[in-house]
């Protein structure tokens, strides 16, 4: 079981680090390598309900979820944000991202780098 698991995490990291433009893991990324992320193609199916650790962007971890519901993989939205808790100030900047929740999408608050919130209209959702 625990070998299993071993696999199945490895597999996992592979194919989240060979996505296209994906960042490296785990490393400091810079303002374009965040930009250059969230504004590149990613694929639904792989990654719908995962959440992967990007790396940290000016010191704060950096992470992505994939959430789907009811129309799986093509209602899968892609959520980059600061991995902060309720009770931490938000150090980038507080926007609402539509996800998905049963047949319907519903706004929900989010932590983003301001590089982010500056190319919103970039950032590939």
């Amino acid at each position: 079981m625990k070998r299993r698991m071993q696999r199945m995490a490895l597999c996992s990291a592979l194919a989240v680090a060979c996505s296209p433009r994906a960042p490296e893991l785990g490393g400091a990324l810079s303002d374009r390598a965040v930009l250059e992320y969230a504004s590149g193609h990613y694929d639904k199916s792989a990654m719908m309900n995962r959440k992967v650790v990007l790396g940290t962007h000016a010191g704060i971890v950096l992470v992505a979820e994939f959430p789907c519901s009811d129309v799986c993989p093509a209602d899968t939205v892609r959520v980059i944000h600061y991995d902060v808790g309720a009770q931490t100030a938000c150090p980038g900047v507080v926007r609402e991202i539509a996800v998905p929740a049963g047949p319907a999408k519903h706004p929900e608050a989010f932590c983003v780098p301001q590089i982010l919130a500056d190319h919103w209209d970039e950032y590939r959702k």
